[in-house]
């Protein structure tokens, strides 16, 4: 009798946590969801204009910290995230918590920032904060012919400006013509899209020596007529090896088969 009476007891318990767990997996999250935002976009200082880059984080990447969510409490290990970037040196993320944040660009081919030019940005829910910041790239790509069609091939010429920043120069490693069948055309570092076509012969012997002189590029054989996107991609030899980049341009390609 003792031993059934404890049993009931067992099952008694267990059908109580059972429901205690039910109904503490059902009750609300009680955190809200982000809804602050922010939007920015990567001077470069050179020009003037926004920096050229490859999107997603092909390039460099936006780096940022929420200092907020430590309180100061320096003991505590605050994890970064990093924001993807646009093809037009813009940025934006809309669906961030509300508080404070450290803001910086980070490993892309320009002289990395000092901590003290990292920014402190404030966001709040409903509302999207604008950030701005400017870098010095370690080329400047400019255009010398745009790109024509030459055959059954593409051909183009530029020129390349070796900056002076905040560090040492670092030496260019190699240039490359990049051709894609849409307006985001890839970055350098392979992530390409699915219709995009291999970048072209032409990084041969690229050195410092080159600089401010006439370079020509010559891309594979194109096998289709088609609107082509063409931009221009030089790397350094840094940490990070990421690449700059000339503006992008378009031309119509007719092939006769």
């Amino acid at each position: 009798m003792k031993t059934n009476n404890f049993k009931h007891f067992l099952i008694a318990g267990f059908v109580s946590c059972g429901i205690a767990a039910a109904l503490t997996s059902c009750e609300k999250d009680n955190y809200d969801e982000p809804e602050a935002g922010i939007e920015g976009v990567i001077i470069d200082s050179t020009t003037g204009l926004p920096l050229e880059t490859a999107a997603g984080k092909g390039s460099m990447q936006m780096r940022i910290w929420e200092s907020s969510w430590a309180q100061n409490d320096t003991t505590i290990n605050v994890n970064p995230q990093d924001l993807n970037m646009r093809q037009d040196g813009t940025f934006a993320n809309y669906k961030l918590f509300a508080g404070e944040y450290r803001i910086v660009p980070f490993q892309g081919a320009f002289y990395p920032l000092d901590e003290e030019e990292y920014k402190t940005v404030k966001l709040s829910n409903g509302k999207t904060t604008k950030v701005e910041f400017t870098v010095t790239p370690y080329l400047t790509l400019e255009w010398v012919r745009e790109p024509y069609q030459d055959g059954d091939t593409i051909k183009c010429a530029v020129r390349f400006t070796r900056n002076a920043g905040n560090g040492p120069m670092p030496d260019i490693q190699n240039m490359q013509m990049l051709v894609s069948h849409t307006q985001y055309v890839p970055g350098a570092d392979g992530q390409v899209t699915p219709n995009a076509l291999q970048p072209g012969p032409g990084e041969d012997q690229i050195n410092n020596d080159k600089e401010g002189q006439t370079i020509e590029l010559k891309s594979l054989p194109i096998k289709y007529s088609n609107r082509y996107w063409i931009r221009v991609s030089a790397k350094c030899n840094d940490a990070y090896k990421k690449d700059n980049y000339t503006s992008i341009k378009t031309i119509d390609v007719t092939v006769n088969h």
